[in-house]
């Protein structure tokens, strides 16, 4: 009993009833061994004690080496290890997928998976270990989008030509699980079903991780709103997911859930502009301004129990997708994307054959640009915002290299196209819709087209009277050709709406063609119809092509994927032929400047003589995103 007070002292949790160190321990044996007791009071002496006096002493004597070597280990126990803080280098001249959550940490914090494009401008799936550096590409992956991972660590869920997908961590052979059109996201539980939204717009949907198929779970009925972005709680019965809708009382609207797999009943969790992950041992953690917040969370009563707390600062985040750059392992770990889409870049005047030939104002993240009918000035996307992430518009005086914001307020403004008189610009509002404002400043805007879906001005026809407009189609969630008068006065309708996605478009300088991309045939080309009233298409691209432009009435310009390079195409009508030439290299054949990737939008425009090529080019070619690392961003977390 003696020695036993003594062992439950040395583990005591209180420090002044604990030994402080080891020869204060001992004394305390020894006195013990020699008759006294661990309370200090001497225990009464007898024959018999006095003839086990030497094996005690023994006992003792062990017992005094094995609680004094514990106790010397307890008082000499290593810290723990320091927090770790660091960034890792990726190969150069990559670039993250701009729209969607580029980077998925696996559940053991050991490999990162990345969704990026190549130095050859390719975009797919690649892997590191985090105890490594080598950054490995994952074949059969390209145009991959939201990557997500098993629970065991050795498989990458994603979403690439209207299919979700599988593919192992360590490379292999890539499998097709189901039809999904145009994946928001995907979750993969420890009962090996995945949970995922397959199109922008609707509800959410199960399949086995083994391939099958789906079965919708969540339902949503409101044009323009989504489920999306779902992530699975401990135990694979419940999963968080994003509600939302791009309207303007989206605060409102956007809120965090919880769906219970067994009951199919949906909790409110939290109403926040960002969707919701669930990290071990038991946290919220969503994006509120850039900031990565972690509240703290019960995954069994589906509630959140304390104040949310920043973990990681400026954060790229995607607004209209509600989507952060980030991700956390259930071991502690935590990886971000620290600043805005891509890199900066400087409008750059080139000749057909490539080139440079000026310089054009101040370095900037130019996303987009549009040329002005007398060739003086461009209007352009600009990623701005505290963690430039948010579309702006802006015009460029090419002239005096001088820059000012178009576009106040509201949640954002991209793509703008110009009226052929120059007075006038059209651009697509971030909350949905086209709005109008006049070139010079001088006018409010005004609402010229009001939509809860995203709208993304592409052309204004010669004659002033029609704009064509790519549309997300709340029923398909597909990409859809729209027109809508100029003028207010003819309603939008569709123009060209098919099963496939038509995207960039651009009218012929005559008013007399459309040239437009789709993805009909299976991979992107561009084709050619008669515009206003459509009628036989032909095929312009024969190896891909997508944005393509004009470089006067008779001649197409496009880029050609995945080598990014620049091809243009003569067509010439003969009574009632269309003769379509064979594709010429242009820019002397090379791959075009890496520059910002945004929302499927051109970042080439020709001038008014279709003699020069404006566009961004970054002026750190050669750099990467910055990622950063924290080692255990739960113990920092508990010291606030």
């Amino acid at each position: 009993p003696a020695l036993e007070r003594v062992v439950k002292r040395c583990l005591s949790k209180d420090p002044e009833d604990r030994w402080q160190n080891a020869a204060d321990l001992k004394s305390e044996l020894k006195w013990i061994a020699e008759g006294g007791s661990a309370s200090g009071i001497p225990a009464p002496v007898t024959a018999t004690s006095r003839r086990g006096a030497p094996w005690i002493a023994i006992a003792a004597a062990l017992a005094v080496g094995a609680v004094a070597f514990a106790a010397a280990w307890m008082l000499r126990r290593p810290a723990p290890a320091p927090l770790l803080r660091a960034s890792i280098e990726l190969p150069p001249r990559m670039d993250f997928d701009p729209s969607n959550t580029a980077l998925a940490l696996s559940p053991d914090g050991k490999t990162l998976a990345i969704d990026a494009s190549g130095p050859d401008g390719k975009r797919q799936l690649w892997v590191r270990r985090m105890d490594g550096f080598a950054v490995q590409p994952l074949a059969g992956t390209e145009d991959a989008t939201c990557p997500f991972w098993s629970p065991d660590s050795k498989a990458i869920g994603f979403f690439a030509e209207g299919k979700l997908k599988k593919v192992p961590a360590s490379g292999g052979t890539v499998q097709t699980i189901c039809d999904a059109p145009d994946g928001r996201g995907g979750s993969w539980s420890e009962q090996d079903v995945i949970v995922f939204a397959p199109a922008p717009f609707g509800g959410l949907s199960r399949v086995p991780a083994a391939g099958g198929a789906s079965v919708p779970l969540t339902k949503q009925d409101k044009p323009g709103a989504t489920d999306r972005l779902p992530w699975f709680l401990p135990g694979g019965k419940k999963f968080l997911y994003l509600t939302g809708s791009q309207t303007s009382d989206k605060e409102k609207t956007t809120a965090i859930n919880c769906f219970d797999l067994d009951t199919g009943k949906t909790t409110l969790v939290a109403h926040e502009l960002s969707e919701g992950r669930y990290a071990a041992p038991g946290y919220l953690l969503f994006v509120r301004e850039s900031n990565v917040m972690a509240q703290p969370f019960d995954a069994s009563s589906v509630k959140t129990t304390g104040e949310a707390v920043p973990i990681a600062e400026r954060v790229r985040f995607t607004a209209p997708r509600w989507s952060g750059n980030f991700s956390a392992s259930q071991t502690g770990q935590l990886v971000f994307h620290s600043g805005g889409i891509g890199r900066k870049t400087q409008l750059t005047w080139f000749d057909l054959d490539g080139k440079e030939l000026a310089r054009v104002g101040e370095p900037g993240n130019v996303a987009t640009v549009e040329m002005s009918p007398d060739g003086t000035r461009v209007a352009t996307t600009v990623l701005g915002g505290p963690a430039g992430t948010v579309p702006e518009v802006w015009l460029f005086e090419l002239g005096r290299g001088v820059s000012s914001r178009f576009v106040f307020g509201g949640q954002g403004s991209f793509f703008p196209v110009w009226s052929p008189d120059g007075k006038q610009i059209a651009y697509g509002d971030v909350g949905g819709g086209i709005a109008i404002k006049a070139a010079d400043g001088t006018s409010e805007p005004k609402m010229l087209w009001q939509s809860k879906t995203n709208t993304w001005p592409l052309s204004w026809s010669p004659d002033g009277r029609w704009i064509v407009f790519r549309v997300q189609d709340p029923k398909s969630g597909g990409l859809d050709l729209w027109i809508v008068g100029a003028d207010g006065k003819e309603p939008a309708r569709p123009l060209i709406a098919t099963p496939a996605e038509e995207m960039a478009g651009e009218i012929s300088p005559d008013g007399r063609w459309l040239a437009y991309t789709s993805n009909e045939s299976g991979r992107r080309e561009v084709y050619l119809v008669p515009f206003p009233n459509l009628g036989e298409k032909r095929q312009i691209s024969t190896a891909g092509g997508s944005f393509p432009g004009w470089l006067g009435p008779g001649r197409i310009f496009f880029i050609q994927p995945p080598e990014n390079k620049l091809l243009a195409v003569d067509v010439e009508v003969r009574g009632a032929s269309l003769l379509v030439g064979a594709a010429q290299p242009l820019f002397g054949g090379k791959t075009l400047p890496r520059s910002i990737a945004f929302g499927n939008a051109p970042a080439v425009s020709a001038s008014p003589d279709g003699k020069r090529l404006l566009m961004p080019v970054p002026i750190d070619e050669e750099a990467s995103p910055l990622v950063r690392v924290v080692s255990d961003w739960v113990a920092e977390l508990k010291k606030k």
